[in-house]
């Protein structure tokens, strides 16, 4: 990880010869930097990074720049640091854009997030419509897989409970349930955007989503069990 920061300071140094250069030195940094830091739980490191690459942005040309790729590392950002509101409003300016067929696998996640910052915000009434309508497009698009109809099941259970012990009941259940699946392709790929995983222990545990991610990281580089 030392070197992956040596090198990302490297690329930020780097002298472009043309716009095109600039921007494309200005994409690589920040998207490589944002993986790094939501990897290892740097959150806020990575908050401050999102605003100076809002701040560069600024000197691109609007019709060349896209700000859209960067949404989804901003909603996780957001969320890293509990700001929801944010996170979700990144998420639904990501979800506002055009598809393309690079995007689509990030589909069912984007549907299972936006569930997960209503709960976290406390928007109970509207969970069940967002629910209902999360099945019915992942129905349309083919995109019902095993972890998806898993989740759907699970928000529908942490909705109707009634108490803490309850819920802990249903984060558990859900956890068991990723558990099984974890090690499929198409789920390590969606983990790998979004830990899951750290959300739900967080839950369980009662710990910040960051402070468990973090944790997760130092255990894996110092080789111990997650």
């Amino acid at each position: 990880y030392t070197e992956v920061r040596k090198a990302l300071t490297k690329l930020q140094k780097m002298k472009p010869l043309t716009e095109d250069d600039q921007r494309k030195i200005h994409r690589q940094y920040y998207t490589n930097k944002f993986v790094l830091c939501i990897f290892t739980g740097a959150f806020q490191e990575a908050r401050k990074e999102m605003e100076a690459c809002q701040k560069e942005a600024e000197r691109f040309d609007p019709h060349d720049y896209e700000t859209a790729s960067f949404y989804f590392q901003f909603c996780c950002i957001c969320f890293g640091c509990d700001d929801f509101d944010g996170a979700l409003n990144y998420l639904n300016d990501w979800l506002n854009q055009p598809r393309t067929v690079e995007r689509e696998d990030l589909q069912s996640l984007a549907r299972m997030l936006s569930l997960i910052l209503h709960f976290e915000m406390g928007n109970t009434v509207l969970l069940e419509s967002l629910l209902r309508s999360a099945t019915r497009f992942l129905q349309k698009k083919n995109r019902l897989y095993d972890l998806e109809r898993r989740f759907l099941q699970f928000m529908s259970e942490l909705m109707r409970t009634a108490s803490k012990q309850e819920q802990q009941v249903a984060f558990k259940k859900m956890q068991e349930a990723l558990a099984q699946v974890a090690s499929w392709p198409n789920v390590q790929s969606l983990l790998q955007t979004f830990d899951l995983e750290s959300w739900l222990e967080g839950k369980i545990r009662n710990q910040r989503f960051a402070d468990v991610v973090r944790a997760k990281w130092e255990a894996q580089r110092n080789g111990l069990p997650g």
